[in-house]
């Protein structure tokens, strides 16, 4: 695990851990600073280099027009590019804004306060951890799937839903024996 700061080593070790991706880069974000931003330039360079790039971005009042602006101009800019999808989240009933603020590089997942713009990292205190872990940076895959998919779903092996459901079911009836209820005119 590496822990990025800003404004100290967030920016350079951001932009290594892009540079040295070979496979699936996903980011998001609430919104990213221009279209010229440091981190961004690398995960454009990733994609001509044929990594599969996702990048997803809020929707919110404050934020959607300057997103599907940048959107429109990343899509504008890699025509032809089969590596490099952007698009802005829509709020579900699973969330109802993109606050979160992350990456995953290959088996490295980034996570923290770190927002992709130049106060951010030069004039914020921000921190981010970047875990080297297989299932972490799959985990935060799976989650950034159900988001970039719109439907929020992730899959939840058997096992644990069939504990969760155990253990509902066991509370309901210790519930249902200790609680009596009377109504309300009593």
């Amino acid at each position: 695990m590496t822990v990025l700061t800003a404004p100290d080593n967030a920016d350079e070790e951001l932009v290594e851990l892009i540079n040295g991706t070979d496979d699936r880069l996903l980011i998001v974000q609430p919104s990213i600073g221009s279209a010229d931003f440091p981190l961004l330039e690398a995960a454009i360079r990733a994609a001509n280099r044929g990594v599969d790039v996702r990048i997803l971005l809020g929707s919110q009042w404050y934020n959607e027009e300057e997103n599907d602006a940048l959107a429109r101009r990343l899509r504008e800019r890699t025509e032809g590019s089969e590596n490099l999808e952007i698009r802005l989240a829509e709020g579900n009933g699973r969330f109802g804004k993109i606050h979160a603020k992350g990456v995953v590089a290959d088996d490295t997942a980034v996570v923290g306060s770190l927002n992709w713009n130049d106060n951010s990292l030069r004039n914020n205190r921000e921190v981010a951890l970047a875990i080297q872990d297989e299932a972490v940076a799959d985990y935060y895959a799976e989650v950034f799937d159900g988001d970039w998919r719109s439907d929020g779903t992730r899959e939840i092996p058997v096992g644990i839903l069939v504990v969760t459901i155990g253990a509902a079911g066991g509370t309901v009836l210790a519930l249902k024996r200790r609680l009596e209820f009377k109504p309300a005119n009593q």
